[in-house]
């Protein structure tokens, strides 16, 4: 059986992304890990095949109200 692959989910995911910081991390952190890369499979590969589109660090950043 197939499974239906929605883009629009893996751009947004890719676009939301993580700092410069985070990915040195995950890449230092993957050669130790007895499981590889696969959590963090298909990124950031797959960002590159559709168009790396990055919303940048502002994003990333904690939200800030006054709003309770």
């Amino acid at each position: 059986m197939f499974r239906r692959v929605n883009l629009l989910t893996w751009v947004m995911d890719g676009a939301s992304g993580a700092p410069a910081h985070r990915w040195k991390r995950i890449e230092e952190e993957t050669k130790a890990s007895i499981f590889g890369d696969v959590m963090n499979f298909p990124y950031p590969s797959i960002s590159d095949d559709l168009g790396n589109i990055d919303v940048g660090d502002a994003f990333r950043e904690p939200l800030v109200s006054d709003v309770r």
